[in-house]
């Protein structure tokens, strides 16, 4: 019913893990499609031109125009790749287990699957100091580590005001982890 909860079927891991090994066309395409946005090196460039990023930026999020993204990408950004810093560690190695391409090939993986991708921003935050911090300030902690989320074990939190059904604005995420909830703030 519309305005209610939505009720979905038992969704174990297992059964996705056979329903997607046993279908090998779907099988083929995705990991196929995985891999190659996995093999797409990722680094920190340094900006040269402020300008010339931001007309790279805008023509990135509207009207694609290859030839000119590639000519302001040249102008904005030094070509000289960035590699000792906190972020380009990051991006190559986002935690313990993964590298950039396992970690990019699993994030597509669950988009393609499931429609939907989420990333956890590890700060090493504690749970106390979490409560007692702001969004801005949690956003200004650096990120230690990035982890992929199973999309299937993760629910949006909905504030929600009097008049609204079916509206409401995304305040958090929550995760299920071995059967116990656990809840995200936006800024994670």
């Amino acid at each position: 019913p519309i305005g209610q909860m939505p009720v979905y079927p038992k969704a174990e891991l297992q059964t996705f893990i056979n329903a997607y090994s046993n279908n090998a066309s779907l099988y083929i395409i995705v990991s196929m499609i995985a891999r190659k946005f996995a093999s797409i090196p990722r680094f920190v460039y340094e900006i040269k031109d402020t300008t010339a990023e931001q007309q790279y930026k805008r023509i990135i999020g509207h009207n694609f125009k290859r030839k000119q993204a590639l000519d302001l990408h040249k102008k904005a950004y030094d070509e000289t790749i960035v590699t000792d810093n906190p972020l380009s560690e990051l991006m190559a190695h986002p935690n313990d287990v993964q590298n950039q391409d396992t970690y990019y090939e699993l994030l597509c993986t669950y988009y393609l699957l499931c429609g939907e991708a989420f990333e956890y921003l590890n700060r090493g935050l504690g749970p106390d100091e979490l409560i007692t911090m702001t969004d801005e300030e949690i956003e200004a902690t650096p990120i230690l580590e990035r982890w992929c989320l199973p999309p299937q074990y993760v629910g949006l939190i909905i504030e929600r005001d009097s008049y609204s059904v079916l509206g409401g604005s995304v305040t958090g995420y929550q995760i299920i982890n071995n059967g116990k909830p656990i809840n995200l703030r936006i800024s994670e």
